[in-house]
């Protein structure tokens, strides 16, 4: 997962965003990602949590990042491999521990106060 596909789906969030009164259903397809689920699915996850974790640590929780890595995760934990069905459940489920635990997460309270 590249920095720059992540940006550009953090102004595709910020654009629906202010173009709504309400926010995005975590389960929004207006982002295009699919590229890198299929990449997460193949080559796996842990390298994407690192980089997502890196990234809401520095932008202090904004709810723009925030939406885009839960987004990411509902829909790796719903996405559609071709793999055997183990394989299908055990992504799913690693995906959805993460999800839970990015849901919970308050970047304050795990990371300590960040500088300005």
């Amino acid at each position: 997962m590249g920095q720059t596909a992540f940006d550009t789906w953090i102004r595709d969030a910020e654009d629906k965003i202010a173009a709504c009164s309400d926010h995005p259903l975590i389960d929004y397809n207006g982002i295009d990602i699919h590229g890198e689920l299929w990449d997460c699915w193949t080559a796996g996850i842990e390298p994407a949590i690192e980089f997502f974790e890196n990234r809401l640590v520095r932008s202090d929780g904004a709810f723009a990042v925030r939406f885009v890595i839960l987004n990411f995760l509902f829909r790796l934990a719903h996405f559609d491999g071709v793999e055997q069905e183990w394989v299908v459940k055990e992504v799913r489920s690693v995906a959805g521990q993460h999800l839970a635990r990015f849901v919970r997460l308050q970047v304050s309270r795990v990371f300590g106060d960040l500088p300005c």
